[in-house]
């Protein structure tokens, strides 16, 4: 076969199918995903597994296949590259999963482990369990190309995603083309995220200047490839080990390579014999990672809830524009980014040390090796050592054949040129020896708003919290307090300005930029560029005032780099008044600028259809289509026929429906956006959610036709899987509010919440039960928003209880048994709530409630049996909640026996709780978890007169180094440890640790959030207040001081103080209890 074939199969994949989305709307504002924001709104998420229901599935499944590579893409699952297998060899060079086995590791919810997953904005995508739109192409050169697309769930960004594969190699190439098709600036990262099989014979490679590894956010670093200085992500790496082995990390973890000149990086299976290579532009795609579940419990329950048979994966992920997790670049508006990145098997030649495109390298003592991945020919291999050439060696190469040419490896440094008949270059490796003292400390934590002392400072905070989307914090937070220390700081004014118009509030908007334009011109006629004037424009567009933003985008336009963006804008405006020669001539201009513009080409075929210039629109069409042949305002305008436009979108089509309409809107399209909505409804009648509709009514109200029949239909339509969030659904469903409909105030007010109007969001809730009582969905959210944010605590519970005797289901019973917790109420109260619902009681977070109200009430037995009897599959993050109850009801039982003068017994009690079950599907991400456990199984051995294993214990307590991950998993450790040294009659240590410990906690308590105190991996919408947890937090430590001290009674009354303040701390609880 000297060819490319690319065909659609159907492919049949036994499946556990995913559980129907939950359908309340879910704010989760606090919610961390990936170390950076996983607020799920407007999309709504997945809550549950299914373990009994496999089936086989038939998927439409595109093959790509040459002479040397099978490769399979699941367009219907994200367009994750299922397989690709080396046929030379047999060996699937990334991980095949057999089984399609979704857990709750997605930004929504699912997510499924194997073969190649792209990920952007942020890591493991938002639809990386949705369809997408795909085509198939046969190019000229032979090469075969599956094309991926879709509107991303979150910012409604376009990538466009080519697998491509040659004719003549053996590598395929992922075509990557990342698109901000909305009018502001959005911050993005893009990661390849490869599976790959692993065992303890795998190996690791980075190139060998990597010297040392990150952990994400650059919260750790350790050396590498041998580490052995230290811990790193908690974890003891304090003996040599060489991490480059898959083996030799025993604990999950992550490992991000340090800057690196060389472009590739992979893995080989030493006992297979085969591995994979990556190669990317380092300048572009310097991102090299490994992130592993390793050997331990955890990694144990993450294979069961994974896959069925296929075993352990290792995930080598390529990063572009990036090269941590977070680590976020920018797309300005309507900006696209291109690059590509590279993947090729190989087998035999063991890891390289150099690779690159066309071949890799590997330099043994008795032999050379090199395996190419296309067709070579005659070769000459010349060695230099000391830059004397000393050995010159023949070799053929071609694709999928390793070479090995037999050689007395040279001393010394050595370097390696292959350069072919012709005289080309094919590759040059010299072999160097790296700094291996170069490390820098690792990376800061953000300061608290109120802890920088300058404006400059506080702006640049409040730009990498918008940049890397924090989850704790807005970037508003900085700005403001900026503006508090100079109100004509007009970085900060602009930073507010965006924030402004991005949170729908335009008039505040509107002065933050009048107030940063003044500032910026007040020595100068002109800004330095174009920003401010783009933005102004932007925002005097929404106030309804399209002739001064017409001014304004001409101002921009000064800017050389503002000309795209302003010009499309301009074009918008031209074509919404009539003008359509202008229109044309801006919309040439941003294409002169940037040809991948998405918006101009759109309105270049509305202006020239316009003139009559039907050819010329023609060819616009095709030429944007030709750059992107999912550009689908242009494949709308181009006069596909209407069953073929909307027959071909598999990813979302009602929103990327919505998407189309909102730029058409800026183009004062009003009667092409009523007959695109129309047409959605007529071929994919599935696709009329409520929002859809309502927007087809507000349309046709302002065209002055029939907006009754859609209102009516609106009032009782599916809501679909997104809620609204734009700035037309906005106006849209203002229009219905005004005309009586009873479920646009619901909708408006989810959309305001979004967006922090929350006493406008709250009004409208409440205008919806006003309107439609039995709106379950609003008395919820109304619960919401009264306890997170409008002081109205108290009517929250009771809200919960209507929300739940109208539509008595799991999710509704789950929040407010979360609501109780956060208001302080009796456990046994909640005991009895979910008693009382025992049909509802089959999800883990229920069953996980359930026995954490026992421990809180004392009843360790019963939530042992709550747990012994239900099989869990946790989210990621969220082990640590299932393992906690676990653990504490043995703590509980421990201590029972402890205080009843019952040591051996005791102990038994704690170290079972250092072994979890296999039916929790739980593990421990970090050692410091076992610490209570283990300093009470100390205790017990002191009485029963072992003291030397009691000693040992207390030792490895102490040995346990405090950072960033201890204070994630354990802030009392130093605690611990200061119990742990008196035991060991080191009172003046003990004393030393906890009095540094005291200093910090006792600031700590002082210190002021700008956000929210904490983050949580669940799908929780009710937040707390940050002043009561940061103080219930820091009362216990400080109180656990007092206990350290003998102060008994002072103790208990801090323990109480801090339960009262946040009842989820289960040993406040005890202590709070005992005392």
């Amino acid at each position: 076969m000297n060819r490319a074939t690319i065909r659609v199969e159907s492919l049949v994949i036994p499946t556990y199918p995913e559980p129907e989305h939950e359908p309340l709307p879910m704010f989760a504002e606090n919610r961390v995903h990936q170390r950076s924001s996983g607020r799920p709104y407007p999309n709504r998420v997945t809550l549950e597994v299914d373990r009994t229901h496999r089936q086989d599935r038939a998927y439409q499944a595109v093959h790509l296949e040459n002479e040397y590579l099978d490769v399979w893409v699941l367009p219907e699952i994200g367009g994750r590259i299922y397989a690709a297998r080396d046929k030379s060899t047999g060996y699937d060079f990334f991980y095949r999963q057999h089984v399609i086995k979704p857990a709750l590791i997605g930004a929504l919810g699912s997510w499924v482990s194997g073969g190649v997953e792209f990920n952007w904005p942020y890591h493991h995508r938002a639809s990386g369990f949705m369809p997408c739109d795909f085509s198939t192409e046969e190019a000229a050169d032979g090469s075969v190309i599956c094309w991926l697309s879709e509107h991303d769930p979150v910012d409604r960004m376009k990538s466009l995603v080519g697998i491509v594969l040659r004719p003549d190699a053996a590598y395929l190439e992922t075509r990557v083309k990342l698109c901000n098709r909305t009018p502001t600036k959005k911050s993005f990262l893009w990661w390849e995220n490869t599976a790959v099989p692993v065992n303890e014979s795998y190996q690791i490679f980075f190139p060998h200047d990597v010297t040392y590894v990150n952990f994400h956010y650059l919260d750790s670093r350790i050396s590498y490839p041998v580490a052995g200085a230290g811990v790193f992500n908690g974890i003891d790496m304090s003996q040599p080990r060489d991490i480059s082995w898959h083996k030799n990390t025993r604990d999950a973890t992550s490992y991000f390579a340090c800057a690196s000149k060389y472009d590739f990086f992979g893995g080989y299976d030493h006992g297979l014999g085969c591995g994979v290579v990556h190669i990317g532009n380092h300048h572009i795609s310097p991102g090299k990672k490994m992130f592993t579940w390793a050997y331990n419990q955890l990694s144990r329950s993450w294979e069961k809830a994974l896959t069925d048979s296929d075993g352990q994966y290792a995930e080598l992920m390529a990063g572009s524009y990036t090269d941590n997790q977070p680590n976020f670049s920018w797309l300005e508006p309507y900006e696209t980014k291109q690059f590509s990145q590279y993947w090729y098997p190989i087998s035999r030649i063991g890891a390289p040390d150099y690779a690159n495109l066309d071949c890799a390298l590997k330099l043994e003592e008795e032999q050379l090796c090199l395996q190419a991945t296309r067709a070579l020919g005659p070769c000459t291999v010349e060695v230099r050592s000391a830059g004397e050439l000393v050995l010159s060696l023949p070799a053929s190469l071609s694709p999928c054949e390793p070479v090995f040419l037999p050689w007395a490896r040279p001393a010394g440094p050595i370097s390696v040129r292959v350069v072919r008949a012709d005289g080309v270059q094919t590759a040059f490796y010299q072999e160097e020896e790296p700094d291996r003292l170069k490390m820098p400390p690792v990376k800061d934590p953000l300061p608290l708003p109120s802890e920088l002392q300058s404006a400059d400072r506080l702006y640049l905070a409040g730009v990498h919290v918008d940049q890397y989307r924090d989850p704790a914090v807005m970037p508003d937070a900085y700005w403001l307090e900026a503006l508090k220390r100079d109100p004509c700081h007009a970085p900060s004014l602009l930073g507010m300005a965006r924030y402004s118009y991005t949170m729908l509030r335009f008039e505040a908007a509107r002065g933050y930029a009048e107030q940063a334009i003044r500032e910026l011109t007040r020595f100068n006629e002109r800004t330095e560029n174009g920003d401010a004037y783009y933005l102004y424009a932007l925002i005097l567009e929404q106030l309804d005032e399209p002739d001064l933003a017409y001014d304004y985008y001409y101002k921009a336009a000064w800017s050389g780099s503002a000309v795209p963006m302003a010009m499309a804008r301009l074009a918008c405006l031209d074509l919404r008044r009539g003008d359509w020669a202008e229109a044309a001539a801006h919309a040439r201009q941003a294409l002169e600028r940037d040809a991948q513009h998405p918006l101009a080409p759109a309105a270049l075929v509305l202006a020239c259809a316009a003139l009559g210039q039907a050819g010329e629109a023609q060819q616009a069409a095709a030429a944007a289509l030709d750059r992107d042949p999912f550009n689908l305002l242009v494949r709308y305008l181009s006069g596909m026929p209407e069953e073929q436009f909307f027959g071909g979108l598999s990813s979302s089509p009602s929103q990327a429906v919505l998407d189309l309409a909102a730029d058409l809107d800026a183009m004062g399209q009003r009667a092409r956006i009523i007959a695109l909505l129309e047409g959605l409804l007529r071929c994919r009648p599935e696709e009329g959610c409520a929002t859809i509709l309502y927007t087809l009514a507000y349309y046709r109200g302002l065209e002055g036709g029939d907006c009754a029949g859609p209102l009516r239909r609106a009032e009782d339509a599916p809501l679909g899987q997104t809620y609204p969030f734009r700035p037309i659904e906005a106006r849209a469903l203002r229009a219905a509010v005004e005309q009586g409909s009873a479920r646009a105030p619901f909708l408006l007010g989810c959309l305001l919440y979004d967006k922090r109007h929350y006493p406008q969001a709250a009004e409208l809730f409440e205008e919806a039960l006003r309107r439609d009582p039995g709106n379950y969905m609003a008395c919820r959210s109304l619960a919401v928003a009264c306890f997170s944010h409008l002081d109205r605590g108290e009517e929250a519970l009771p809200l919960m209880h209507k929300a739940m005797s109208l539509h008595p289901d799991a999710q509704l019973l789950y929040e407010t048994v979360v609501l109780m917790d956060k208001l302080g109420c009796a456990p046994a109260e909640k005991i009895a709530l979910l008693e009382s619902r025992p049909q509802l009681l089959g999800r883990d977070d229920l069953l996980t409630e359930l026995a954490k109200a026992c421990n809180q009430d004392a009843r360790p037995q019963q939530a042992l049996e709550v747990l012994g009897a239900h099989t869990f599959v946790p989210c990621e993050g969220g082990e640590h909640a299932i393992a906690d109850q676990y653990m504490f009801a043995h703590y509980l039982r421990g201590m029972e026996q402890l205080t009843a003068g019952r040591p051996e017994e005791a102990a038994a009690c704690f170290t079972a709780a250092l072994t979890l079950p296999e039916n929790l599907g739980a593990g421990i991400w970090n050692r410091c978890k076992y610490v209570p456990y283990r300093y009470r199984i100390a205790e017990c051995l002191e009485q029963l007169g072992r003291g030397g294993e009691a000693a040992a214990l207390y030792r490895e307590i102490l040995d346990i180094q405090v950072d960033f991950f201890s204070k994630m998993h354990l802030r009392e450790l130093p605690f611990y440890q200061a119990m742990a040294a008196r035991r060991l009659g080191e009172e003046q240590r003990a004393c030393a640790i906890l009095s540094a410990a005291r200093r910090e906690w006792a600031a700590e308590l002082e210190r002021v959030d700008g956000g929210f105190f904490s983050t949580t991996p669940f799908f929780i919408s009710f937040t707390d207040d940050p002043a009561r947890l940061r103080r219930a937090q820091y009362l216990y430590l400080l109180a656990l001081t007092e206990l350290f001290q003998g102060h008994d009674r002072r103790a208990g009354e801090m323990f109480r103080e801090s339960l009262s303040l946040n009842s989820d701390n289960l040993f406040c609880g005890y202590f709070a209890q005992a005392l």
